[in-house]
Parts: structure tokens; sequence; C-alpha cells
């Protein structure tokens, strides 16, 4: 019988049989998975009995259960579906154990195996097939997980929906997120990103009603960065059983590790959540903080199945099929691409990361990157970040040995791997394990090139039949004052060699030239005006490191002044400017003269073009009273004596702009320090040095 449940005594096990008078041999069908011990079997294993009428009398029979077992096999999971698929191997060597005290770990009074090697000997693989012996009972069947490797049958932590991630938090930096897809991702794959390394991976903790546990969550941060992050860990969703027991903390990065201890409480139930690393600094979005990092929590309780396979043992039972599938956690190699300034193949804190070069796995170890080989191209820096991501790489990689290199670009040299012993990393890396390898060039210099020539019809156009010119000084504007300083990089134009078959006249170059901005000048020679570049200005020149930047040309055109121009009308203290802005037309001689004590001279005779005509008096020396007359053709009035500057002033002012058409020019300003619309100021002074300036 079994137990009757409305009754105060135990029934189970009782049985009463009816017979008639006489002998009798009692006997037991000994059922499966138990042992008889009484009667003894070795005697035959009955009770043999004499009824009297009305007699009865007691026969009584033990077993002992036997034990049972249970049966599985381990596998490596390649595309982590929790489902073995074809071709998906065994994994031998890997403890399965029964959690008695259900705390998540082995313990050394638990029974465990190990998963099988293959028997050659029998028409059956055996890898990672296991036997676990058990008495009959309920047990939690669990395995010891291989370091660097992530449980996915039976689940052991959720999957992350991308899509509800996003919608509060800006996950751009997490490393193979897709918030676009709407995809269910593993939190174990996302746990960090190319410059932010979390640890530890994940968290499973087996905690009873009003327990508590502490963990420790950390986080370095390789690169450089703008300002300090302010970084603190919350839990996902909110209401999780998880405290932060640390609060906000401060990485200033470049290696820099920072700590949280975080609190979990058992409530008397499962949980599965995440811990989430945020950035929370004045540079941080308050609506939608940006992650910074992942680690997944599974919280199981007491007896509870967990991340195991709950099984019941009856006697001399077999439970099949309890499996476990494993992948590997991904590997991969990070590092930071830079510019070494100084060539000293160590990075400091003033040389830049550098993005866009690829960083590659020399799977065959040629030397050159070939197709199908994996690779990454090295960041850029994000402005709204306040970490500098340029030259940041990762690279995700099956565990084992690979040989790091790098495409190096055009206009470097790698100092870093040291090129004589390789250029590359070998790196041998675990499951899960984060490889580093960094890499160094030195930039080499650049160069300018160009010519001068002689812009004979002044159009800005170098054409065939116009000649180089030898012998001007081209120089590189460092400070961008328009002048040839000392220390200034400066050339001279050269000659024609006759040696050669081509005409040099007029080239001229620098060499070994920093790469960088530069203005290229050049210093203009009297009797000419510069019509390439136009408005006569520099070259505006960047040179990318070892490359050469060719056709910084100049161009002149040869002006000349017939006779010696003298001017005494000056007025006030700073120099007097004459502008003649925009010829149309051939000018006639003595269009425009201004006279002084021996008589009139004349401006140049025959000017053609659109281009400006600037003509400047410096280092006035003496005072002139009264000023003597300026006389312009054509005018209705000529001014022969004034009682002061400003009179003349009025009037030249007047008869200027009372002109509609002037014969000569659009405008002719003078040059006025009042800052008032007279063309004149106050008073005069003799011109004795002048120079020309176009």
């Amino acid at each position: 019988m079994s137990d009757n449940p409305d009754t105060v005594f135990d029934e189970t096990g009782v049985y009463w049989l009816k017979l008639d008078p006489g002998e009798h041999v009692i006997r037991e069908l000994v059922p499966d998975g138990y042992e008889q011990t009484f009667p003894d079997p070795s005697t035959g294993g009955a009770h043999v009995v004499d009824l009297a009428p009305g007699e009865r009398v007691r026969a009584n029979f033990g077993n002992e259960p036997q034990p049972g077992s249970v049966h599985g096999l381990k596998w490596f999971d390649r595309n982590g579906n929790g489902q073995r698929d074809a071709g998906e191997p065994g994994v031998p060597g890997v403890t399965i154990y029964a959690d008695l005290d259900h705390d998540g770990a082995l313990d050394a009074n638990e029974p465990s195996t190990l998963t099988m090697l293959d028997d050659p000997n029998t028409p059956v693989n055996e890898t990672g097939m296991y036997w676990l012996g058990l008495e009959p009972g309920d047990y939690v069947i669990r395995e010891v997980l291989p370091s660097g490797h992530v449980q996915t049958f039976p689940r052991r932590f959720n999957d992350i929906d991308l899509t509800a991630l996003s919608a509060d938090y800006d996950i751009s930096l997490l490393e193979g997120i897709d918030p676009s897809s709407g995809n269910l991702v593993s939190s174990v794959d996302i746990a960090d990103h190319a410059f932010v390394e979390i640890a530890p991976r994940a968290i499973e903790l087996t905690l009873g009603l009003g327990e508590t546990a502490t963990e420790q969550v950390s986080m370095t941060v390789h690169p450089f960065c703008i300002v300090p992050i302010q970084a603190t860990v919350i839990a996902s969703p909110a209401g999780s059983p998880a405290q932060n027991l640390s609060g906000v903390q401060i990485n200033g990065c470049g290696g820099d590790v920072s700590t949280w201890d975080i609190q979990f409480a058992g409530d008397g139930n499962p949980h599965e959540f995440e811990l989430l690393v945020v950035d929370v600094g004045p540079f941080a979005a308050a609506e939608r903080p940006t992650v910074l990092g992942v680690v997944p929590v599974s919280i199981s309780v007491p007896g509870g199945a967990g991340a195991g396979h709950r099984v019941t043992i009856a006697p001399g039972g077999v439970v099949e099929d309890k499996d476990f599938g494993n992948r590997p956690l991904p590997s991969s190699v990070h590092g930071i691409k830079w510019s070494d300034e100084n060539g000293d193949g160590q990075r400091s804190t003033s040389e830049p990361g550098l993005g866009g070069v690829t960083v590659y796995a020399d799977e065959n170890n040629n030397g050159a990157f070939d197709a199908g080989e994996p690779s990454a191209v090295t960041m850029s820096d994000n402005p709204n970040t306040v970490i500098d991501e340029a030259g940041v790489y990762w690279l995700r990689l099956e565990p084992g040995q690979h040989v790091i290199r790098e495409g190096v670009p055009q206009g470097y040299r790698q100092t870093f791997p040291d090129p004589s012993t390789g250029g590359a990393h070998l790196v041998d890396l675990a499951p899960g394990e984060r490889g580093r390898a960094n890499f160094g060039n030195l930039p080499l210099p650049g160069s300018i090139h160009g010519r001068k020539w002689l812009d004979m019809d002044g159009d800005g156009h170098h054409d065939p039949h116009e000649p180089g010119r030898a012998g001007v000084v081209i120089y590189l504007d460092l400070n961008g004052n328009g002048a040839l300083d000392n220390e200034e990089p400066h050339v001279i134009t050269i000659d024609d060699d006759p040696v050669t078959d081509f005409d040099e006249t007029g080239l001229y170059s620098f060499v070994d030239v920093e790469p960088g901005d530069y203005l290229v000048r050049e210093i203009l020679q009297p009797g000419f005006i510069q019509t390439f570049p136009a408005d006569g200005g520099p070259h505006v020149v960047n040179v990318a490191p070892g490359q050469g930047v060719n056709d910084v040309n100049f161009g002149n055109r040869q002006f000349t002044i017939a006779g010696d121009l003298t001017l005494d009308w000056k007025v006030g203290s700073d120099d007097l400017q004459i502008v003649l802005r925009h010829f149309t037309r051939q000018v006639p001689p003595g269009t425009l003269s201004m006279g002084d004590a021996t008589g009139p001279h004349g401006l140049p005779d025959g000017v053609v073009g659109s281009a400006d005509l600037q003509v400047v008096l410096a280092n006035f020396t003496r005072v002139v009273v009264p000023p003597p007359p300026i006389t312009i053709p054509g005018a209705s009035a000529q001014a022969t004596s004034a009682a002061s500057s400003a009179s003349a002033a009025q009037w030249l002012n007047g008869q200027l702009r009372s002109r509609p058409t002037p014969t000569l020019l659009q405008r002719l300003a003078l040059f006025q320090d009042s800052g008032s619309d007279d063309y004149l100021p106050t008073t005069s002074a003799v011109a004795d040095g002048m120079e020309r300036l176009i």
C-alpha cells in the first residue's frame, strides 16, 4: 500500500494476503532498482508458513534501493544557439557534478565525473559523454564551466533586447551592437568594447532569502581622454536586487582603473539582469546616458535548478540526455595606432592616434594582408565623447595563436613594434582573452615644389612661351606676418642647367618639410606685381607625411614707372597712400599730375589691364606750409592755394565725388588717419622716401 494521508499511521509498504489453511511459500517480486535483503536471497529469499484455520502470520520483505545514474553529453556549441548541430563535437575532460547544497560550486563531498574521451575500439564516439552514479533522490546537475567559455545550454544568462535597451541608453560604444536589427543579443558578448575593459565578464550567485553578497566590478579605460570620465554602475531593469555601494567614480583614462562594490540581496526568487556601466559626466546626455560596459548577472535560489538540470533519480533509474553546451567567449586583440612624432617607439600623451589604418591577423604569416584574413580599421575621434578614440581598434579572433600586423600607411615608417624584428605582435589568445597590440609610426617629412615665372600677359596663367625667373626668394611664412624672418625656411629660384634637356629656370624646392600647414610666399622684386596667386596672397599648402606638393607656382608681371615720382603733399603723421583701382583703358601720358616746387611729374604711361596699382609714400620728415597745388586734368576748378590743408581736402573730395565718370580711374582714395570721409587729413609733410606695393 501507499500511505493514506487521512489516517494517523503510515500504511506505506503494508500488505495482507488471504490464504487457505495449510503450508505456503511467500515471496516478493523485487522491483526494478532494488535488491532484496530480507529474507536472505542466498537461502531462497522466501518465507515458508503453515497456516491453521483463522491464523494470521507476518512475512516481511526488505529491499535495498540501488544507485541510479545521470547520462548526457558536453558539446562545443559553435554557433551558440543552444542546440547541438551537425559537426559540433563533444568536449572531453569537463567536470559534471551534483550540486548537493545548491551553491553553484563544486564542493569536496559532491559526486562528480569527467566527460569522456573517445574509445577507438568502439563503434560509438564517446567524446564528451558522461555517466554520473547517484543514490536515489532529487538533484541539480551542473558543469564546471571551462575558463573562457559561456554556457549555451541549459541557458545561464538572458539575452538583451537591443531595441528596448537603446530606447533608454546610447549603446553605440558597445562592441558588435546593431540596435536597428531588433535582435536579442547575448549579454556576455557585449561585456566590453574597444577601449573600455569591464570585469568580470559575468556574475553568477546563489542566494537564499535574506542573504547578501558583495562583488566588485572594474572598468579600465585604455586610451587618453580630453577630460576624466565620471561613471557609475546601475542595474537594468530598475528594481533588480543590486545596490551600488561606491557611487560615481572618476577615471583619468590612459590605463586608469575604476572599481565599484556591488551588493546583491536574496529575496527568495531567481533573477536574471544586467549591470550597466554608464557615463554620467558633465558631457553625458542625461536623457540617454552612454553605456560603457555590461555585466550579466544570474541569481539562483538554494534548491533551484539555476543553470543546471533538475533531476529525480529513482532506485536504479537512469536519466538520459542531460546535456551541456558551451562556446568560447569571444577572444580579441585591442590596441592603438599612434603617430610617433619623435620616433622613439613609445607613445607620449601629446602624440595623437591615427584613424583609417588597417590592422590584420596575418594568418599565413606572409607579411601581407590577404583576402579573408581578419582585419579592423582604426577609428577616428568622435567629437561628441570625452574619450579620444583616434587610432583605437579591436579585432575579434578565434582562440589560439595569431600574428598581428598593420598596413603601414604611405608617408610613415613603423617604429613599434621594431621592424627589424618582424614588425608584428605574436599573441596566444585563450577563450575570452583580450590581447593588446599597439603600433607606432613616424611621420616622414614631405616637400614643396614650384616655379616662378614671368606672366607677360598678366592673366595669372603660365603660358608655354612665358619664361621662368631665377633669383627670386621663396619662403615659408611660419608666423604668418607676411615678411621673411630669421630662421624661416627660404630658397632662391634657380637658373637653367644647360646640361639637362629641360629648362629649370625659376624652379624651387623645399625638402624635409615636416607634415603640417604652411603659407608659401615670395619676396616681390621691384618693378613687378604678383598675378598668381591672385591679389598678392600666399599659397596655403598642406604637407601630408611623406608627400610632395607640386605646382606651388608664382606669376609676376613687370611694371615700369617712367621717371621719378615726387610728392610733397602729406597731411597728418601717418603715411599717405594713393590707390588707383580697376584700370579699364589705356591711360595717355600726363593724365594725372601733382605739382611740387620743380614742376609736375606724371604717373606711369600706358597702364593696361584690370590689376590694381597702389602707391605708398612713407617716412615723411618735414612739414610744408602752405601745401602746393594739386592739379587734376578735366576738373572744373583748380586749387592753386589754400588757407589750410583741410580746405584743399574738402575741394579734392568734392571734385572726385562730383565726377560721375572719371577718365582715369573709378576711385582715388587717400589714406586717412581720422576715420572721416575726407580724402586728406589735416596737416602736410614732405615725402623723402617712397615704396610701391601691389
